[in-house]
């Protein structure tokens, strides 16, 4: 087993005979959010490669204020995307994949299936999940990324912090709100949804070019979790790595 730190992030790699336990988390307590989390922006490649399908659909908020504890995202713009994603794991749904952050909404205004804020998995097997975060609700999309009045829990999502879990065991999506579970789903393919994504990603930000929003952050984390077995092979304290118990 390894816990290298980097730049206020800790990796977690645990080898078990169910499964590999990986698990990278940002903690905005500890430095900037960056490496290995990379920001699509104005200036993120695929916004500038003409060839690319989302040249010029970058945005980069001036208010944005990374470094901060904690981070603020900075507003984004309601015609183009905005977001911190994770591609350097393996998102075996079959093992259980986790995508958490604990935050408190700025604005995010909603528009029919969309919001300014998002968060969202696609496995390695290209399905996928999204959760949207309004002000006084969130709501768990589902094919075609559209939902119904189901699919939503009401929540002041401003007032205070706020931890999030999107969970995605095999094709079932789970998403707690502060340790309950208050939505539940299942993944769909990314790719007949047009969804701006790729496999074996974890997103956090605003993924839409209809609605616009902004978040203060403590933390996100992406897990990818073994078989119970497993786990225990791995120690149990090792989920908890970088958890502090923060009051809002």
């Amino acid at each position: 087993m390894r816990t290298p730190v980097i730049v206020g992030l800790v990796v977690a790699t645990c080898s078990a005979a169910h499964g590999a336990y990986q698990h990278v988390e940002y903690d905005a307590g500890t430095g900037a959010l960056g490496s290995p989390f990379t920001r699509f922006d104005a200036s993120h490649f695929a916004n500038v490669i003409p060839t690319s399908p989302y040249f010029g659909l970058g945005y980069s908020p001036s208010d944005q204020n990374n470094g901060s504890d904690p981070y603020f995202s900075g507003t984004t713009d309601s015609s183009k995307y905005t977001f911190w994603y994770l591609d350097t794991l393996t998102l075996d749904a079959a093992a259980g994949v986790e995508l958490s952050a604990r935050l408190k909404v700025g604005a995010s205004n909603i528009d029919g299936d969309r919001a300014g804020v998002a968060m969202a998995l696609t496995d390695s097997g290209n399905q996928y999940t999204e959760l949207y975060i309004g002000t006084d609700r969130i709501f768990l999309n589902g094919n075609g990324r559209t939902h119904t009045a189901g699919d939503e829990f009401l929540l002041n999502t401003q007032a205070e912090f706020h931890d999030y879990v999107v969970r995605i065991q095999g094709a079932s999506v789970t998403v707690l709100v502060d340790g309950l579970t208050v939505l539940s789903g299942a993944t769909f393919d990314a790719n007949l949804n047009n969804a701006p994504t790729l496999a074996n990603w974890a997103v956090l930000g605003d993924i839409t070019q209809s609605a616009a929003g902004s978040y203060y952050l403590e933390s996100v984390a992406v897990t990818v979790v073994p078989e119970p077995v497993g786990v225990a092979m791995c120690g149990m304290a090792l989920p908890f790595l970088l958890r502090r118990s923060r009051r809002s």
